[in-house]
């Protein structure tokens, strides 16, 4: 399995587009102008022609992609540079990224692009990706940029400008989603997974609560891909949902994942990872209160929660490694994507957040197959249970059938006890009714029996009920069902028996009992009472018992030894 993900892993790798600088230079350096407010009109690009060149001192010279040392009160900012004089392309169009950022385009002092507005109030823009389509005569002319945000973080930042044909710029788009595409629908299928073993695996209390926040995990997760695509921008959907849509995920993966950990290691270490988890809920509470009161706190507390993320998070591994080493399973199924999990986020925020380096793509959807790893063991460990469980009930069903069978049995003679007849004799009754087949009964009485207890003990007597027994089971077979009444009392059961040939059976036995020695100090002989099934119109199993003892007792009356049909 760990094979199978890093073979996955690596190939995705190899599938990324890694281009993350201009795909030409440019040909000037770039540079800024801090504009104080909306009405400053010392660099306005449109009114003063002047200001429009590129060699004008009012210019500040800055390392373009890193953001210009702006003042903190500043909301609007100018960048200019000059496009490329060497390459031409045929339709060429200006890539760039932005967030949280009005923005205005001009190629020398022509307006050829804008996007939201500009105006000292909070406006919540997102993230987005701009496509401009340039001049056929770019070469060498000035390009410049008008900024605004009230978010003084992300003012004068754009990422990975370039330009190229149209064509190749489109599919850039498409490039920073492929691995969301592909990493949403596992996740979603992996959703459903633990759905289903929750509901139809025996799960105790701490594997629910597993299955619970895994699930709560993989929903946040899904929603988080779709947040950070970039074609969600064509959807009628305002990015300021998708915005905090996808920073409220990431706030939230964090909190669950590591009540998932708290859920694997000890309890005095449980405590510690909750405590973690409870830092995060509070950050995430203190940002959505910031943002109902009208702060971008979103924005703000991301320094702070990716500090966090870096010190707490090896932290947690820590102990769940620690968990692991002492032979927890399930921690050591989540060694991986507890590591790679939050390195995968802390990453991304290295790049998105503090600008460390540009890429074009999230690196957090590669935490699916991790995710995936987890999943398979969990599904394997909840068949491996059930399939355990599933031999232990069939184990408990058939000691409870050799038990209520033996509960059943006769401990001296080994017939079946008076507890059965009742059963089986309803049972033979329901059979007669339905099949339209005879049904007898007989019922046995050793002569003078209590004779031999008082003369000879009761060891003689148990001895003459084992060979009495063993006499009357040599003269029965599977139709028959042969049940200790109760003292020396015995009955048999005669399923397709009419009464007729109930008598001569009993006969038969009648007179092997008396031709055998049950005792070596005086005959043993038996009276035999015979009664047959009269059909549920007229009869009961009730009145059939009660039939057959009477004819015993007349059996009884008439000299012993001998069979009464009744």
């Amino acid at each position: 399995m760990k094979k199978i993900v890093w073979l996955l892993l690596l190939g995705w790798l190899c599938l990324l587009p890694w281009e993350t600088a201009e795909a030409i230079a440019m040909h000037g350096e770039w540079k800024y102008y801090e504009q104080q407010n909306y009405e400053d009109m010392g660099l306005d690009l449109i009114e003063q022609h002047s200001a429009l060149r590129y060699d004008d001192p009012a210019w500040t010279p800055y390392a373009f992609p890193e953001r210009p040392p702006l003042k903190a009160a500043t909301r609007y900012v100018w960048l200019t540079t000059r496009l490329p004089t060497v390459v031409h392309y045929h339709h060429p169009v200006l890539f760039f990224t932005t967030t949280e950022q009005a923005i205005r385009v001009y190629i020398d002092n022509e307006l050829i692009y804008s996007d939201g507005e500009f105006g000292l109030y909070h406006h919540t823009y997102g993230t987005k990706w701009h496509m401009v389509e340039l001049p056929a005569n770019y070469k060498g002319r000035q390009l410049s940029f008008q900024l605004y945000s009230d978010h003084a973080g992300r003012l004068g930042v754009v990422n990975l400008l370039s330009i190229d044909e149209g064509s190749r710029q489109a599919t850039k788009l498409f490039q920073h989603d492929i691995v969301s595409w592909f990493a949403l629908p596992l996740t979603m299928l992996l959703l459903v997974i633990v759905l289903l073993c929750y509901r139809g695996m025996h799960l105790n209390q701490q594997q629910r609560r597993i299955y619970t926040y895994l699930a709560v995990f993989l929903g946040v997760f899904s929603l988080w891909l779709v947040a950070a695509m970039r074609l969600i921008q064509i959807l009628p959907v305002s990015l300021s949902v998708w915005r905090y849509l996808l920073l409220g995920c990431s706030y939230m993966m964090p909190i669950l994942g590591n009540l998932l950990i708290a859920e694997m290691v000890e309890w005095k270490w449980c405590r510690a990872v909750r405590f973690i988890a409870l830092v995060y809920g509070v950050i995430f509470g203190a940002v959505v209160v910031g943002e109902l009161l009208g702060y971008t706190s979103m924005d703000m507390c991301l320094t702070f929660f990716y500090g966090w993320l870096a010190v707490s998070q090896p932290v947690a591994f820590l102990i769940l490694l620690r968990s692991a080493w002492k032979g927890s399973a399930a921690s050591q199924a989540f060694l991986v994507p507890a590591f790679g999990v939050p390195a995968l986020g802390i990453a991304d925020g290295l790049g998105a957040h503090f600008r460390l380096y540009q890429s074009p793509l999230y690196f957090m959807p590669l935490a699916s197959v991790l995710l995936a790893y987890f999943v398979a063991w969990l599904l394997w460990q909840g068949m491996k249970e059930e399939k355990e469980l599933r031999a232990m009930n069939d184990d408990l069903k058939q000691k409870m059938t050799l038990v209520r069978a033996e509960a059943q049995i006769d401990a001296l003679t080994k017939c079946f006890n008076r507890g059965h007849l009742t059963e089986t004799l309803q049972k033979s009754i329901t059979i007669a009714e339905f099949s339209h087949q005879p049904l007898s009964v007989l019922m046995f009485d050793l002569d003078y029996f209590k004779h031999v207890n008082d003369t000879y003990g009761h060891d003689m007597g148990d001895q003459v009920l084992i060979r009495f027994a063993a006499v009357v089971r040599r003269n029965l077979d599977a139709r028959h069902s042969f049940v200790r009444y109760g003292g020396e009392e015995f009955v048999v059961l005669c399923r397709g028996f009419t009464i007729e040939g109930a008598r001569q059976l009993a006969d038969h036995i009648r007179e092997d009992v008396a031709a055998t020695v049950l005792c070596e100090y005086q005959t043993v002989t038996c009276s035999i009472g015979v009664s047959g099934w009269q059909g549920a119109s007229r009869d009961t199993a009730e009145m059939l018992l009660k039939r057959v003892d009477t004819a015993l007792y007349q059996a009884k009356h008439n000299g012993r030894n001998c069979v009464s049909v009744l």
